[in-house]
C-alpha cells in the first residue's frame, strides 16, 4: 500500500472512531437523570434539549437548555428560564462546559458528568439490584437505593464499625450530627454478612441522607456519594 493510501485509511479510521465515541457519550446522556445527591438535578430530554433544576434550601429555579456534545464534553448553547427565585439557577453546566467521565474507581455508578467542583452522577445503576460489589474497598451487595426511615436518632458512621468516626450531614440550611428519627434515606447497599452490634444482629447499610452530604473530619474527600454508613438495626426498609 502506498503512502498516501495509507494516510487516507489512518484518517477514515480516526474519523469514524472520533464519531463513534461522540456517538456513545452522546446516547450514555439521554438515559437518566443526574443529580448531585442534594437539590439539582440535570435532565437530558433528548440529543439537544435538556433541562437543569435545583429545587432545596437556597433555590428554586428550573432551567431549560440547548445543548451539544463534542467528545467528552458537554456544552449549553442556549438556556430559557422558565421559573427561579430571584437568583441565578445554580448549576455549574449552564455557564461551563463539563466533562463526561465512564470509568474510575466507581463500580456503581460509573457514568458522572463532572462541572468543576461539581459532580452529577447518572441515577441509572451501572451494575443490577443484589449483584456484589465494593464501597471503599468494603464488600457490599447493591440495593439499589432503596427507601428507608431511621426508626430513632443515630450516628452517621465512616465505615461499618460502631468504633469508626461518626460524621456530620450538611445542607444549605444547617447540619446535623445524628440521623433524626423518621428522617428518609437512600440505601445505596449493605455489608455481605451480618455482625452483632450489642445485643442485635444486623447488616450495615450505606446510604445517602435525603438532601444532605455526609462528611468525615479524617476523611477530607468524604465517602462516596457523599454517603454515610448506619446499622440496620435503626432503618426500616421500605416495601
Amino acid at each position: 500500500m502506498n503512502k498516501g493510501k495509507a494516510f487516507s485509511l489512518t484518517r477514515i479510521v480516526l474519523i469514524f472512531f472520533c464519531l463513534s465515541t461522540a456517538a456513545v457519550y452522546a446516547e450514555l446522556i439521554t438515559k437518566s437523570p443526574y443529580s448531585d445527591s442534594m437539590s439539582k438535578k440535570i435532565i437530558f430530554k433528548n440529543a439537544n434539549q435538556g433541562k437543569a433544576s435545583c429545587v432545596g434550601p437556597g433555590c428554586h429555579c428550573e432551567v431549560s437548555f440547548s445543548y451539544v456534545v463534542e467528545d467528552d464534553t458537554v456544552r449549553v448553547t442556549q438556556t430559557s428560564q422558565t421559573n427561579k427565585d430571584g437568583n441565578d439557577c445554580p448549576v455549574g453546566l449552564l455557564y461551563n462546559p463539563c466533562k463526561l467521565r465512564t470509568s474510575g474507581e466507581d463500580k456503581i455508578y460509573s457514568n458522572q458528568l463532572v462541572c468543576g467542583d461539581e459532580q452529577y452522577t447518572n441515577t441509572k445503576a451501572s451494575i443490577a439490584v443484589n449483584t456484589q460489589t465494593e464501597i471503599n474497598s468494603v464488600p457490599v451487595i447493591f440495593l439499589g437505593k432503596a427507601r428507608g426511615q431511621a426508626t430513632t436518632g443515630v450516628k452517621l458512621r465512616a465505615a461499618p464499625d460502631a468504633n469508626s468516626e461518626a460524621g456530620k450531614c450538611h445542607n444549605d440550611g444547617g447540619m446535623i450530627e445524628t440521623l433524626p428519627k423518621k428522617a428518609g434515606v437512600a440505601v445505596v447497599a449493605r455489608t455481605v454478612d451480618k455482625v452483632k452490634v450489642a445485643n442485635w444482629e444486623n447488616y450495615w447499610y450505606f446510604v445517602q441522607v435525603d438532601s444532605y452530604e455526609c462528611s468525615f473530619e479524617k476523611t477530607p474527600a468524604g465517602l462516596p456519594y457523599r454517603g454515610a454508613w448506619v446499622f440496620g438495626e435503626f432503618i426500616k426498609l421500605k416495601p
